[in-house]
């Protein structure tokens, strides 16, 4: 009962604070940050801002697709938060851009859904079409030399390993050559069957 109790009381709005204020911005991030959505989502509900800001102005959209959650993505699109916009600060990505450049291509569907402008540049001029293709392009090259190095890695091994062989090899012939010479086997005696008629004859 007293989990229960805690459950709902979890679940349950935010008391007012004094004055009738809606919860602030901050309790909103410190929750989205500690991934308690249930928290969020009474907070959301009692007024908190879906738009809410860090102190960098980063939006709590921006940083959900920076860090690839898609469950507060979702969370704060459901409650309005606007689809683009970009960061003030470093290269002025947008929300969408932040997607595009983690390949999080169902959160970028869900942004576009929401009105994410799919042309909207950064500071750098490049618009999330190009972030994206940037993105994948990077990935291709991971895969490319980890493959390169996996066949290097197994052609160093197959030559340590054939090189050993021929060491053993080496090593066998050496031993033979340095043992005594067998003697020759001796030949088996043959028995002569005389034949009957030889004898009458005699």
């Amino acid at each position: 009962l007293r989990r229960v109790n805690e459950l709902h009381a979890r679940l349950a709005p935010p008391p007012p604070t004094p004055g009738g204020s809606k919860p602030s911005a901050a309790e909103l991030l410190l929750a989205l940050g500690a991934k308690d959505l249930p928290k969020a989502g009474a907070l959301l509900a009692a007024g908190a801002p879906a738009d809410a800001t860090d102190a960098d102005g980063r939006s709590a959209l921006l940083l959900a697709c920076e860090a690839g959650d898609a469950d507060v993505a979702e969370l704060l699109l459901k409650n309005r938060a606007a689809a683009h916009g970009a960061a003030p600060t470093g290269e002025g990505g947008t929300p969408l851009h932040a997607a595009c450049a983690r390949l999080e291509l169902g959160l970028v569907s869900m942004l576009l859904e929401a009105g994410a402008k799919v042309d909207e540049p950064n500071r750098l001029g490049l618009s999330p079409l190009v972030t994206l293709c940037e993105a994948e392009d990077a990935k291709a090259a991971v895969r490319e030399k980890e493959a390169n190095e996996a066949a290097a890695k197994a052609e160093a091994e197959a030559a340590a390993a054939a090189k050993a062989a021929g060491e053993d090899t080496t090593a066998e012939t050496a031993a033979d050559a340095s043992s005594p010479a067998k003697p020759p086997p001796k030949p088996s005696p043959k028995f002569m069957i005389a034949d009957p008629k030889d004898a009458e004859a005699k």
